[in-house]
């Protein structure tokens, strides 16, 4: 007999395509040990304080930025979970763990020790969100409610941007490129809701998808600017009605390309420029990062001390002319970013971390693909749910991709977007698989935004 690896969806649930009798209650996916029909939905109140977390993380404003209140929420999460009678876990949160743990061991041997301590903080803190979103919002409502609300915490975030010189509220997203990222991400649910939902939501939709590509157009920030064009394009290629979304995103590109300033354009067109300036300096510092990753290749040279080891290890001057100017041979190169969340992982986390890095990477896109494929075999009996898994799955696959071609051009791994997203497919997946383990499913209910 094939092994499912869940409970079965709606439609097979009742039709007993699967052989699972109706009204009988199925196994919970594998990993997360609790039977998923039974289990008791957490505190409401509890849900609320992880939306006020939310908040407070990506708005961080300044008057409450000494207080530190998220602090609490981060302490409080796991003592609620353990006494919980459902303790879900996963796969994503396994990898996590062994993440933040395999930098640890660099702590006793790293140049710097202390921002080793203070890398595993940060990653304590992603991995307490994830096990909060893997379980508080593995409900199609929580989930749903906790998506819109971070949404619209980016449209705020990017029409704060408009009118401050592409700066972001607060501490967190103050950084142009910190501001474009975040728009890249919550662009996709906007651009896949106006093509799903109906009525008034599908021109909210409308309305922050314009709102969040003018965001990162403030920005000016040129990995911004490409991963948009990845999560944008992403939502086309791999949507439904692939012909009119061709032919939509063609008239928005042209839109967009009339519409933005000279200045921008001009920005835009250096990315392709490797030979100086900006160009040549990323590639003068991934050059740096490979070669630090020479001399701890395994487990790299412990979170964060690449900024520490640069002087170090900078390459020399090619034979092309490349790193001969003056700036790479008489400055000392210390505490710069390396400009690339892999080559950051991989200077600072050897294979270790990059093969860990990519585990979750891929297992983003497997959930999510194996949870749209089977729910389009189901699209005759449940369609509604079908086009929520359409929204919410396509929109978490391009978010990642968003995230993951700016990673190429900006130092990410200790934001926060990664481990978010990659945990919310994870939630999304119990959610849908959860209405296969009930006896009796609505059939055909209409998909709220």
């Amino acid at each position: 007999m094939q092994r499912r690896r869940g409970p079965p969806l709606p439609s097979q649930a009742n039709s007993g395509a699967i052989g699972v009798p109706v009204g009988k209650v199925a196994q919970a996916p594998t990993g997360s040990g609790r039977r998923l029909g039974m289990a008791r939905r957490p505190p409401a109140a509890l849900v609320w304080a992880f939306v006020g977390y939310l908040a407070l993380e990506y708005l961080r404003p300044p008057m409450l930025q000494a207080v530190k209140l998220q602090l609490l929420f981060i302490l409080a999460l796991p003592l609620f979970w353990v006494q919980s009678k459902e303790r879900p876990w996963s796969r994503n949160l396994t990898l996590q763990t062994c993440f933040i743990l395999a930098g640890l061991l660099m702590l006793p041997f790293a140049h710097n020790n202390y921002v080793v301590y203070l890398d595993a903080r940060f990653m304590f803190g992603f991995l307490v969100t994830a096990i909060a979103t893997t379980w508080l919002l593995a409900y199609r409502r929580e989930f749903r409610r906790v998506v819109w609300i971070w949404v619209a915490i980016m449209c705020f975030q990017a029409f704060w941007a408009i009118t401050h010189n592409g700066r972001g509220y607060g501490t967190y997203l103050g950084d142009e490129n910190d501001l474009a990222l975040a728009c890249d991400m919550a662009f996709p649910f906007a651009f896949v809701g106006f093509q799903t939902l109906r009525g008034p939501r599908r021109w909210i939709c409308g309305f922050a998808a314009v709102l969040l590509v003018c965001g990162v157009v403030a920005s000016f920030s040129r990995g911004g600017f490409l991963g948009l064009a990845a999560s944008g394009s992403y939502c086309v290629l791999s949507g439904r009605h692939r012909i009119r979304s061709i032919a939509l995103g063609c008239a928005a590109a042209g839109i967009f390309y009339l519409a933005i300033p000279s200045d921008y354009k001009s920005e835009i067109e250096s990315i392709r420029e490797f030979d100086s300036g900006t160009g040549e300096n990323r590639l003068f510092l991934w050059a740096t990062a490979v070669n630090i990753w020479l001399d701890y290749p395994i487990l790299g040279a412990g979170p964060l001390n690449s900024a520490y080891l640069m002087s170090e290890y900078t390459p020399a001057p090619t034979e092309s002319g490349l790193f001969s100017g003056r700036q790479y041979t008489e400055r000392i190169w210390a505490m710069r970013a390396l400009h690339s969340i892999y080559f950051q992982v991989l200077a600072e986390r050897g294979l270790v971390g990059c093969v860990l890095f990519g585990w979750l990477a891929v297992g983003h896109y497997a959930g999510l693909r194996r949870l749209r494929r089977e729910l389009a075999a189901s699209r005759p009996r449940q369609p509604a749910l079908a086009r929520e898994v359409h929204l919410y799955g396509l929109g978490l696959e391009a978010a990642m991709a968003g995230f993951l071609v700016a990673g190429a051009f900006l130092s990410m791994p200790t934001y926060p977007y990664f481990w978010f997203f990659s945990a919310l497919a994870v939630a999304l997946e119990r959610a849908i698989r959860r209405e296969g383990s009930r006896p009796n499913v609505t059939q055909g209910a209409r998909p709220a935004a």
